[in-house]
């Protein structure tokens, strides 16, 4: 057996057991802004994303055929509006907008088009218009500024009311579109959703320290405490729990003295002793390197 047919065997082994496959995505964007359209993702182990430009030719159109990892969400970014698209079996993907208003305007065609409308709605109801899901996955940019105000103008129990409601809402929604949807988008959903409610639950206190006694803390801890959620390791890559990672030490340092000039060490000490796992070397080494980045600064500053 010759060499060159050896390893064409291979390469066609390689190829059966993948998860990659190539997706044609089909672009006719009316009124564009810009002249191209461009497509982002990231990869596992991956520190920046791949991003991918398709130049718009007469009428708006282009089409852009690129290998994806089965079930990969893709970021879709026109004239600085980003949304995030499903790549999943189904190809070619049509994709239509107006490049004034891409959110409110884009359609699909396609055996992907119902799972990639929902994306669409799902973003409309509860997630951050003309914002990237890759940056901030599904909705907390969105939520973030809308939470954040809140925190920081309602009582707590009118805050965590509005908070329950809003992540009703939410799962109701996924739950009536869940038997069109792939296993592993629902799953994605719900792991983010988990830690970006626990996320917004602990924000509440530490906006509103002052108003805080230790006892409070301790009863609110119980009730939110970290373990509930349970360590994913699974998860490291993803910003949302990265984030909960980040605001829980920070929840756990709250009855600690304020204005310490050590409190990196103590948040260092909170997390060797309060973490689980690979999410506590996670959480140790993104601490480590914000308090170089911040010494850095200080420097050239």
């Amino acid at each position: 057996m010759s060499i060159r047919l050896v390893l064409l065997l291979f390469l066609g082994i390689l190829s059966f057991y993948s998860d990659a496959k190539t997706v044609i995505f089909q672009f006719e964007v009316s009124n564009p802004q810009v002249s191209f359209v461009s497509l982002s993702y990231k990869k596992q182990g991956q520190k920046h994303p791949s991003i991918y430009k398709g130049t718009l030719k007469a009428g708006g159109v282009v089409n852009l055929g690129l290998e994806f990892e089965k079930g990969t969400l893709i970021e879709l970014e026109h004239a600085g509006a980003k949304m995030n698209i499903y790549a999943g079996d189904a190809s070619p993907l049509s994709i239509r907008f107006d490049g004034d208003d891409m959110l409110r305007t884009i359609s699909f065609e396609g055996e992907g088009a119902v799972v990639n409308q929902f994306l669409t709605e799902h973003q409309k109801n509860f997630g951050s218009e003309g914002r990237s899901f890759v940056e901030f996955p599904l909705s907390s940019a969105w939520l973030g500024k809308r939470f954040f105000e809140k925190a920081r103008t309602l009582g707590e129990a009118d805050y965590y009311q509005e908070l329950e409601i809003f992540y009703k809402n939410k799962e109701k929604h996924l739950n009536k579109h869940r038997v069109q949807l792939p296993s592993n988008l629902v799953q994605t959903i719900q792991q983010e959703d988990k830690y970006e409610a626990l996320v917004f639950k602990l924000l509440y206190p530490i906006l509103n320290k002052e108003n805080y006694d230790r006892s409070r803390l301790n009863r609110l801890s119980q009730q939110y405490h970290l373990k509930k959620a349970a360590w994913d390791d699974k998860l490291l890559e993803n910003p949302i729990y990265g984030l909960y990672l980040d605001i829980y030490a920070q929840y756990l340092y709250l009855p600690k003295t304020d204005n310490n000039p050590k409190i990196e060490y103590e948040l260092y000490d909170l997390i060797s002793n309060n973490y689980r796992g690979q999410s506590k070397y996670f959480a140790l080494k993104e601490l480590m390197k914000n308090v170089y980045l911040r010494k850095t600064e200080s420097r050239l500053a």
